[in-house]
């Protein structure tokens, strides 16, 4: 099977110190055959070996996990994403930011679930600035074109002087 295969090399990639190698067959084998816990704790465990806190806790953040150094991962990472909901969920791994919420594993959506979302707007920045002034834009645009006007008379006049 290909994904024994690419768990096998990557574990003699770590046997000879080269991390790189086997996280990124692991990412792969994520990627070609869908979530697997134990691939994704492997890859944290890598991550915190290459003492990359925030990786480890991308891929921890999937997984139930209760030791306080994975879940200080965990915490570094949502608060590199800026703690939202939304923003947590485009930060995690390419393959479980194409799922809907409700096909998360367990632990990624109850993780989600306590994560805060973005506070509603109750009207757009442009509908604030125009209430009761409808006819603002259109004040500066008849300003501009005095401006315009009175530059262009101004080089009018001044070649006349120059050529007269």
């Amino acid at each position: 099977m290909p994904s024994d295969r690419a768990i096998k090399r990557a574990e003699r990639d770590l046997q000879a110190g080269d991390f790189g190698s086997a996280r990124r067959r692991l990412l792969s084998r994520i990627h070609a055959g869908g979530f697997d816990e134990e691939v994704c704790r492997r890859i944290a465990k890598i991550s915190m070996d290459m003492k990359d806190p925030i990786e480890a806790g991308r891929w921890l953040f999937l997984v139930p996990c209760s030791e306080p150094r994975e879940l200080e991962c965990i915490n570094d990472f949502t608060r590199s994403c800026g703690e939202l909901r939304e923003q947590v969920l485009a930060c995690l791994p390419r393959c479980m930011t194409t799922l809907p919420p409700d096909r998360l594993p367990a632990a990624a959506a109850a993780r989600l679930a306590a994560c805060p979302t973005a506070p509603k707007t109750s009207s757009s920045f442009k509908e604030k600035i125009y209430v009761g002034r409808p006819w603002a834009g259109l004040g500066c645009m008849a300003a501009v074109i005095v401006i315009v006007l009175l530059a262009a008379f101004g080089l009018f006049t001044l070649i006349g002087i120059l050529i007269g």
